[in-house]
């Protein structure tokens, strides 16, 4: 199972999709970097390895493949994901960021951010104050999300001196980087 899909979540249709996401991807799980429920009701699943990325609608317990693309002309494919808002979904690449509109089954690319950094961006979470954090191995990055013209901007950085795993949001915009 992808790691983002998390086991507590109390959501119904979350719980549904977990189900059926252990049954189809049981001994495949490090081919999918990454599983996570949509927002409109849909799943993706970043596969790293061969650059692909798959949206599947649940259809009676059984997926059905919804929209598929490919970063083929990209030096590396997607490592993580956050979606913004329904149907826009940012993904974190290796020294960059991509904002990406998957509405109409159609893929637009609506930004690019290119970073200086030598290391792979790990996560990107949206907080609850409107802000989005991404951290590679030892910086966290802060971005504001224009919602009108479907930009976001960097507000601020914190770089650490230790190797950061993975963020989390812990209290109404406040993160825990472990």
């Amino acid at each position: 199972m992808g790691p983002l899909l998390e086991y507590n979540n109390t959501n119904e249709k979350a719980k549904e999709f977990l189900a059926c996401v252990n049954n189809v991807f049981p001994q495949r799980t490090s081919y999918y970097r990454e599983v996570k429920l949509l927002m409109d009701g849909r799943i993706i699943c970043i596969n790293y390895l061969i650059k692909e990325i798959k949206i599947y609608k649940l259809i009676n317990n059984y997926f059905i493949l919804d929209l598929q693309f490919s970063r083929e002309n990209e030096d590396r494919g997607p490592t993580t994901l956050c979606e913004i808002e329904e149907n826009i979904i940012l993904f974190g690449d290796y020294m960059k960021l991509d904002l990406i509109d998957i509405r109409n089954n159609t893929v637009i690319l609506l930004q690019r951010i290119k970073f200086k950094y030598q290391s792979f961006i790990k996560n990107v979470i949206k907080l609850s104050d409107g802000l989005i954090a991404m951290n590679n191995n030892t910086d966290i990055v802060f971005f504001k999300y224009d919602k009108n013209n479907k930009k976001i901007e960097k507000v601020g950085e914190i770089a650490t001196k230790s190797y950061i795993h993975r963020i989390w949001e812990v209290n109404n915009g406040f993160i825990l980087a472990a």
